[in-house]
């Protein structure tokens, strides 16, 4: 798997207890999910999903995050 440099995107989450959407300016890391199918010499990788992590544009670690917007994506 190549390694992307993460990007910059506008986001949001919404904050339950202010009942409204919160803007936050992140960097993404796209994860890519895998599962093996077939079997013997017939089985083949196929990718079942990506999960996005956004954690905060001033943070330099996502691992561990508490800050983060986790987001399942569409493969």
């Amino acid at each position: 798997q190549r390694y992307h440099k993460p990007r910059l995107v506008e986001s949001g989450y919404f904050d339950f207890e202010q009942n409204q959407l919160v803007p936050m300016p992140g960097r993404v890391r796209l994860c890519p999910y895998y599962f093996v199918g077939g079997e013997g010499d017939g089985a083949r990788a196929n990718l079942s999903g990506v999960l996005g992590t956004i954690c905060p544009a001033d943070k330099k670690i996502i691992h561990g995050m508490k800050d983060a917007i986790l987001a399942p994506c569409s493969a």
